[in-house]
């Protein structure tokens, strides 16, 4: 007993430096993110530029992560992606419709006309995978409509951009490439998104045991009392609310949705009643902590400057990459 009992306290006390320099280090990125960047904080207007581009990432970043744990979880794959959800590209297609219809964002009623119509292409991606996904909607039926959908839309995509005029492709084009140095930081969009981001989270907090219990296996959570079908729909359309919400503000950021859970389940968070929110945390501080680099390289080193989803992206990759040669036959968990 004694045995036992040290090396459980060996491993909280292990748990418990992880959490508390992950909670450090999102500290530290909030405050280079509002007190670092191109221009002396004493500049008129710098501080509330930099505050509405930390907001913007904030809640991006949360949304992606939150996306990203709920799944995880939906379709017991370490690997699965809130983009699975066919809300990246569908939201691709409602911006470029914008763009090729004329909707400005010059002004705060076309913007939120322009986020309205990417909010709108990705909920009806959503809605298109679950109908896709075949009568009992399993986890895999999921992941394979996702890939379908998203394929099919990017192509879509490719399309409109053809149609568009030079002067008007990078608009669309920036925008993929998920960039938080964008007119998005306004109050109205923000205020918007985070109440959205707000009530896909209390959705999904109320499905915990149900995600806990699929975690298990479809039969065990049956005999649970758990209706698989009706769980996936639920988390499916808030995750699809969540992940709208990020690329309409801010385009698509890559491969948040999938580091935030990892690095929540590393620090020993399981239980969805305390992942969720966890990795909504660690999703919001990976995508300052991506931007606060990104802004850093261009002032300080003379860099050129680049959108942060593209900077995560080959962060992203390369991390995958590292974790997936460490790991025995492959296993990411």
């Amino acid at each position: 007993m004694g045995e036992h009992g040290s090396q459980s306290d060996a491993v909280r006390s292990r748990l418990w430096l992880k959490r508390t320099l992950l909670g450090l280090a999102g500290l530290g990125v909030l405050a280079l993110g509002l007190l670092a960047g191109p221009a002396p904080l004493e500049a008129p207007g710098v501080f509330g530029l930099r505050l509405g581009r930390t907001l913007l990432g904030l809640l991006s970043g949360a949304a992606l992560g939150l996306a990203g744990a709920s799944m995880q979880g939906l379709t017991r794959n370490p690997l699965a992606d809130p983009f699975l959800t066919g809300v990246s590209a569908g939201s691709g297609v409602g911006l470029a419709l914008a763009v090729l219809l004329g909707v400005g964002s010059a002004s705060i009623p076309g913007l939120l006309g322009r986020q309205a119509a990417a909010f709108a292409g990705g909920a009806g991606a959503g809605l298109l995978v679950w109908g896709l996904a075949g009568r009992r909607r399993s986890g895999a039926g999921l992941i394979v409509a996702g890939v379908v959908v998203n394929a099919a839309l990017s192509g879509v995509i490719l399309l409109i951009l053809a149609w568009l005029p030079l002067w008007s492709q990078g608009a669309v084009l920036g925008w993929l490439m998920g960039d938080l140095a964008r007119p998005h930081a306004e109050a109205v969009p923000l205020v918007i998104g985070a109440g959205l981001l707000v009530l896909a989270l209390i959705r999904l907090l109320t499905l915990d045991r149900e995600l806990d219990a699929l975690g298990l296996g479809e039969e065990r959570a049956h005999s649970l009392g758990v209706d698989a079908r009706s769980v996936r729909r639920n988390v499916l359309l808030a995750a699809a609310l969540a992940t709208a919400v990020a690329v309409s503000l801010a385009g698509i950021i890559p491969f948040v949705g999938l580091i935030a859970p990892h690095l929540a389940r590393n620090a020993g968070v399981r239980l969805h009643r305390s992942l969720l929110p966890m990795s909504a945390l660690l999703g919001a501080a990976l995508t300052m902590a991506a931007d606060n680099l990104v802004r850093l390289a261009a002032s300080y080193l003379g860099l050129p400057g680049v959108p942060v989803g593209a900077a995560l992206a080959v962060v992203g990759g390369a991390y995958f990459f590292v974790v997936f040669r460490r790991r025995r036959r492959g296993e990411l968990l």
